[in-house]
């Protein structure tokens, strides 16, 4: 709890994960209370945060009439507007638009009734993440002998964006075939048989994602039988529909 007194009063905290908290109640807002929370990224998107915030009269009651005005300090000291006169308490914040990965400053401040109080949330540095990487389509396809291939990468560094595609290597262990690119062109296909393709990708800061599909070329899955085509698919006018109809009569 702040001190009430009239002039401008400062309080730092310093919490867990070195989130510092350096939190400003102005001269005209003694008894205005501010309340916030950054909850921390989760693993499945660790760039995406939220804001919990609520604003009290006395340290009891809610303010309904309260407004949040939200700006955002990178550690190049440059300031970014998030948000003003919203209402909402609960806001979520993209990390990565915000260049505050590598370390930030969120500045809350909160009008009501002519009061204002000002609080200050340090983002701990999140560190580099692994790029993302994954093959276009389902993870089995099937594909006939011969039938030409065309894979297609999808990589992207959490960070600067698109993996460009010098930073792409595909492979095909069982065939000891490898090559680079954000896709890979087989025209003559490849034989009978199952086989595993392997896509790795990495980023600036030497972190690294694979990725990996299997493809069935002339078999089904879980069996070696040959694929054939259905009489369905032939023609009625071909010689098997006229030889089938022969044995018919």
């Amino acid at each position: 709890v702040l001190p009430r007194r009239p002039e401008a009063t400062s309080l730092v905290l310093r919490g867990p994960e070195g989130i510092v908290r350096d939190r400003v109640a102005l001269a005209a807002a003694a008894d205005l209370d501010l309340a916030a929370l950054l909850l921390a990224p989760r693993r499945a998107d660790p760039l995406r945060a939220s804001l919990l915030w609520q604003a009290r009269r006395g340290g009891r009651t809610a303010e309904p009439a309260a407004r949040l005005f939200l700006r955002a300090r990178s550690m190049d000291g440059r300031w970014q507007s998030l948000a003003a006169a919203v209402q909402d308490d609960r806001l979520p914040l993209g990390l990565g638009s915000l260049a505050l990965p590598r370390g930030g400053m969120l500045e809350l401040t909160v009008v009501s009734g002519g009061d204002a109080v000002r609080q200050r949330l340090a983002v701990a540095a999140q560190g580099e993440q692994p790029p993302r990487l994954a093959i276009a389509g389902p993870p089995v396809q099937r594909r006939r002998p011969g039938e030409p291939i065309l894979l297609t990468a999808l990589g992207s560094d959490r960070e600067s964006g698109p993996l460009p595609a010098t930073a792409l290597r595909w492979s095909i262990v069982e065939l000891g075939l490898a090559a680079s690119g954000d896709w890979w062109s087989l025209p003559g296909g490849l034989p009978r048989g199952r086989y595993t393709v392997v896509l790795q990708g990495q980023d600036g800061a030497g972190l690294f994602d694979i990725a990996q599909i299997t493809l069935l070329v002339g078999v089904e899955q879980g069996s070696d039988r040959l694929w054939l085509p259905s009489l369905s698919r032939m023609t009625q006018r071909g010689p098997l529909a006229a030889e089938a109809e022969r044995g018919n009569r």
